[in-house]
This record gives C-alpha cells, structure tokens and sequence, in this order.
C-alpha cells in the first residue's frame, strides 16, 4: 500500500488555505503585541526615497527566505519573520496612534499593506508544506504530491506578482503627507 497516491481534489487547497489562515493570525497577533508591548518608537523617517525595484526585492528577498529556511525548520523560521513583521507595524501603529498620524495607517500603510501581507502568508504557508507531507505520510494519509507542488508553484507566482503589485502601489499610492 503506498502511502503517497490519489486523494480528494480538496486535500492540497485545503492544506494551503489551512497554513495561510495559521500565519495571517501569527501577523495579527505580532500587530497586536507590538502595539501593547516593549519600547515605543520615539521617532520615524516617513518620508523614504525608495524604488519599486528595492521594495520589491526585499519583500521578495523575505518571502523567498521564509519558502527556503522555513522548510528546513517546518515552519519556525517563517512563524518568526511573519509575526517579527506584524510586531513593526503594531509598533508603527502605535506610534501613529501617539502622534495623532492615525490618517496614515488609512493613507500611508493599508493601501499596499493587504496585499503584500497576504502574499508574505501565503509564501510563508509554502514553508509548512513539506512538514504538512511529512505529518500526513507518517500518519498514513492519502496525499496527491504532485497537486499539492503545482498549487504551491502557483500561490508562489501568485505571491510573487503580488509582491510586485504591492511595491508599485506603496510607491505611487500609498501617500504620507505630514
């Protein structure tokens, strides 16, 4: 009896969805901690020169390290970046908060923030996969492998596209007018 065959159309969806819906809580959770916790930040450079290209690579640079470092850890690693990231903007949120620059979260944060939260996600959901596999054969489970790659591969050009659509909105849209 193998292990690893057929199973229902639902498994690898499932399976993803499940991861995505786990790291979004970890990001809220990370958003709320920094905002109830540790040292305020005193004061912030809004107003950043940065490009498409550089916004992009380095989220990018993120996602990619959470897929890869992640796998290797069975998900630590990402649980790590994805709720070290929710943490700073609590933190940023909470420092607009203080500042009466509430307008900004509204203005400045949430027009590419959605996106590119949800892409961050659903890369770090990428990284449980193989210890998702792993946990499903081990219990016996029916898993189609090759589903589940070729829904991983395409939430990856997902995220990825994603990713780029968030750099250019939080370049050219998101404003911050102090």
């Amino acid at each position: 009896m193998t292990k690893l065959g057929k199973s229902n159309n639902n498994t690898a969806d499932y399976m993803l969805k499940k991861a995505r819906s786990f790291f979004l809580m970890i990001y809220l959770l990370g958003v709320f901690i920094g905002m109830l916790r540790g040292k305020p930040i005193e004061h912030i450079n809004i107003n950043q020169d940065k490009n498409v290209h550089e916004i992009f690579f380095h989220n990018l640079f993120i996602g990619i390290s959470m897929i890869t470092l992640g796998s290797m850890t069975g998900g630590i690693y990402s649980i790590i970046i994805i709720c070290m990231n929710g943490y700073i903007l609590g933190k940023l949120i909470r420092y607009l908060f203080k500042n009466n620059l509430v307008y900004l979260i509204i203005s400045g944060i949430l027009p590419h923030a959605i996106i590119e939260v949800a892409c961050l996600c659903a890369m770090a959901s990428l990284s449980a996969i193989s210890f998702n596999l792993l946990i499903k054969y081990l219990k016996d489970e029916y898993i189609c492998i090759g589903k589940v790659w070729r829904k991983s591969f395409i939430w990856l050009l997902i995220s990825i596209t994603g990713l780029y659509l968030s750099a250019i909105i939080e370049c050219y849209v998101s404003k911050v007018v102090v």
